[in-house]
């Protein structure tokens, strides 16, 4: 306030003098302001002209620019500040969302328009809708946020933001916030210093064009259509910076053979020394503990030792690292939004000691020319798009392409392959109507929970169980004849899972995965069952996959809830 006193005695002398008021009276409040005092009247004045200060300081308190320097994006009231958002990954697809009358003008928005959203029944996890065409109103990020938007929902659930059309070259930037209202107005707010939910996993900055909204983003439609309302959404200045989050480390070095005296975190946190962030093993039981102190955002880094006498060394598939454009710099991933425990991790590995599995693709093409850019690993939740991360390679010329795949036991995903770096996964491998092939899962293949580590040896496009493409040999993976899924959606706390025939009379292992492939629970179940109860009362609402395998034979339903 001291700072903005100065500045409104001035324009008080301005005031004054155009108004013919005797300079006396400011007298005594200069002086007070000169000396830091608070501001304040050092002498009476007349009532009229205490009565004309106030509302010229009133008038002027109103003109000084907001400190949060808000900027309204969209507020669907006029044509400058209103668009369309088109619909994506739902029956509505390619149509346009609406802008009609406010349903419940009250509470913080009294506004008159507002622009109505429908996720319809049986929408997918990912469905939302993109503005379109662009706000005339670009969204600049350039003097801080947070995004704000309000929303009108009838249930609890989440809006996801996402900013995509970067005029400085940054990223896509995606966020999630849960509502905590219902059936009245709410202001959500997204923080773009939270790095995005999306690689790079960076925050968001500079300027973006398009905005896309994700209404229960991550939960399929259900059984009928549910409609939300959205209106201003806005940028509010002044934010700040980053703030600052506490990461505790736990590194497992016993399974470690070679010889040396300290563990350090070395990272672009620390400029890559190799000697600022040591460990600790106050136990002497092989644990080395500390915490860093970080801006939200993200960051790479390794576990060191020695001052780099050794370091980790990855190959690129690990679920917990990402390599350079280069390709010669793979390093741990670390994304920091919250206050985080790091869980446990053995040296060189990205779960604890004797956690880790390494899957082995390898893939004949049998009379497939193989793409000049590659072929990928791909799909299924878990191993990106066709150019992304799981390029296969043909070292030794053999004609079988290979990869290897750490991931933690008990792992299972579907996946599919791609001869080509395909985005939109135009040129993935077509196994529609053959037995490896998914219909429920875009033709997909499925890899069961993985206990040990394993080969999967098959032939592009087809579903042989080796990599000479020959016929002696297809895999009889899928089989829907082996159960049936009751109850689904679940009622009373459980589903219903009725076996065929054969199966009911062998031993079953059920296997319950999310949408990730993140095995959930597992059930052994004994010969002469018949149905078997799957509790789901302690599962969040969302998708799900169950999987039931007896002998070679395996199938995978979804499973809502």
């Amino acid at each position: 306030m001291q700072h903005i006193c100065p500045f409104i005695f001035e324009l008080l002398i301005l005031y004054c003098s155009l108004h013919t008021i005797s300079l006396q009276y400011l007298d005594g409040w200069k002086e007070t302001v000169s000396s830091g005092r608070p501001c304040a009247s050092g002498r009476s004045t007349t009532f009229m002209f205490m009565k004309n200060w106030y509302v010229f300081l009133l008038l002027m308190w109103s003109a000084i620019p907001s400190l949060s320097g808000q900027v309204t994006i969209l507020d669907f009231e006029a044509p400058g500040t209103s668009t369309n958002f088109q619909y994506f990954g739902s029956s509505l697809d390619g149509s346009l969302t609406e802008v009609i009358t406010n349903p419940n003008p009250s509470g913080i928005n009294t506004s008159s328009k507002v622009t109505k959203f429908i996720k319809p029944a049986g929408a997918q996890v990912w469905a939302g809708a993109f503005s379109n065409p662009v706000p005339a109103v670009a969204i600049d990020l350039t003097n801080g946020g947070p995004i704000c938007v309000k929303v009108h929902m009838d249930h609890i659930g989440n809006l996801a933001l996402k900013l995509e059309g970067s005029t400085s070259g940054q990223p896509n930037w995606i966020q999630v916030v849960s509502n905590t209202k219902i059936n009245e107005w709410e202001e959500l707010c997204f923080d773009i210093n939270l790095p995005s939910l999306e690689a790079p996993n960076t925050p968001a900055s500079g300027v973006y064009g398009v905005a896309v909204l994700f209404f229960d983003f991550g939960t399929p439609g259900g059984a009928t259509d549910v409609t939300s309302y959205v209106d201003d959404i806005v940028v509010k200045g002044g934010g700040g910076g980053p703030a600052i989050r506490t990461v505790n480390f736990q590194v497992d070095m016993n399974s470690y053979t070679s010889n040396f005296n300290q563990v350090y975190l070395s990272g672009n946190f620390n400029g890559w020394s190799g000697e600022s962030n040591p460990l600790a093993d106050p136990d002497f039981d092989g644990i080395w503990t500390g915490s860093l102190e970080l801006p939200v955002g993200s960051y790479e880094y390794k576990v060191s030792l020695d001052n780099w006498s050794a370091q980790e060394q990855f190959g690129g598939a690990e679920e917990c690292t990402v390599t350079d454009p280069s390709g010669q710099f793979t390093n741990r991933k670390l994304v920091v939004s919250s206050n985080m425990d790091v869980p446990r991790f053995c040296f060189n590995s990205c779960y604890a000691c004797g956690e880790e599995v390494t899957i082995q693709f390898r893939l004949g093409m049998g009379g497939v020319v193989p793409n000049a850019d590659g072929v990928w690993l791909s799909g299924g939740g878990n191993f990106d798009v066709p150019g992304g991360k799981y390029r296969m390679s043909d070292d030794d010329l053999d004609g079988v392409y290979e990869l290897s795949v750490p991931r933690k036991r008990g792992f299972s995903s579907y996946y599919a392959f791609a001869n080509g770096p395909c985005f939109d996964f135009s040129c993935k491998e077509n196994l529609a109507g053959q037995p490896c092939g998914d219909p429920a899962n875009f033709n997909d293949r499925w890899l069961p929970a993985v206990q040990n580590d394993t080969i999967v040896a098959t032939c592009y496009g087809a579903c042989f169980t080796n990599t000479t493409c020959t016929s002696g040999s297809r895999e009889e993976q899928l089989d829907a004849s082996i159960f049936s899924l009751l109850s689904n959606p679940t009622v009373n706390g459980y589903s219903v899972l009725r076996f065929g025939t054969e199966v009911a009379e062998a031993e079953k292992r059920v296997v319950l995965t999310n949408l990730l492939g993140a095995t959930i629970r597992e059930w052994e179940v004994a010969v002469g069952t018949a149905d078997f109860q799957l509790p789901t009362a302690e599962l969040q609402s969302g998708a799900y996959f169950v999987t039931v395998q007896v002998g070679a034979k395996s199938f995978t339903r979804t499973l809502l809830k």
